[in-house]
């Protein structure tokens, strides 16, 4: 490329300022575009020049990484030293940074894998996403966060039916509490606690308190048989 002035002298060429602009904006964009197709041809070169063994092997240390994201829980950091050896570790390290070009394929490697369906599935991981991460640690970290943002919301999921049922069982407890007579002695209702009649209380005042249990759940929390609280709840 031959080399050319930027900045023009505005009175050689007798040209006014706005033109000056022009051109030196239009010479930016050539120079800006040259560098680009110089940097890419600078990268396939490398790429071409390679060490096969390195590129084999650096792949599958992300591959059996890449399964380790989607089934430990840990830190990143953890996880990987926890997942191969000293040495496979170490090299990860030094290369974590280098352009990878194999991710597409280890994603469709494990796209049958329960829990990688599961991401994808609840979009939480694409292809396309997947197409973005330029590095073996890019890639990586995306799957981490991945599994760490579904099973963030799973255990919100979980935490709010906790609640839900413990606010049911409170809701049914001072339910039946409220039918006790009040003139009942304090000895006369810790009997009564320990009663069949107290369990089958419970169950009519859970399911009226919240129609949609199902007599598997309610089982679960009374610990009265399933066949039990169905003949309870006929009647």
């Amino acid at each position: 490329m031959d080399e050319v002035e930027i900045n023009l002298d505005m009175e050689e060429y007798e040209l006014d300022p706005s033109e000056v602009r022009h051109l030196n904006r239009r010479r930016l964009s050539d120079i800006h575009t040259a560098e680009k197709v110089l940097k890419q041809e600078k990268i396939n070169i490398i790429i071409s020049m390679s060490d096969p063994e390195k590129r084999d092997r650096l792949r599958n240390v992300v591959r059996n990484l890449h399964r380790a994201m989607l089934e430990k829980e840990g830190s990143f950091a953890d996880i990987i030293e926890s997942s191969v050896s000293t040495e496979d570790v170490l090299f990860f390290l030094d290369n974590k940074h280098d352009k990878f070009t194999y991710g597409v394929n280890i994603f469709e490697e494990f796209i049958e894998h329960h829990i990688q369906k599961k991401l994808v599935s609840g979009g939480f991981m694409s292809k396309r996403d997947i197409k973005k991460q330029k590095s073996p640690y890019q890639h990586l970290k995306y799957v981490f966060d991945s599994n760490s943002d579904m099973r963030t919301r799973e255990d919100l999921e979980n935490m709010k039916k906790s609640i839900a049922v413990s606010n049911s069982r409170l809701a049914a407890a001072e339910a039946m509490l409220n039918t006790l007579n009040s003139e009942i002695e304090d000895r006369a209702t810790k009997a009564i606690l320990n009663t069949k009649e107290w369990k089958k209380m419970e169950v009519v005042m859970l399911k009226m308190q919240n129609p949609n249990f199902t007599n598997v759940e309610i089982s679960k929390i009374t610990g009265v048989p399933r066949p039990t609280i169905i003949r309870w709840l006929k009647k």
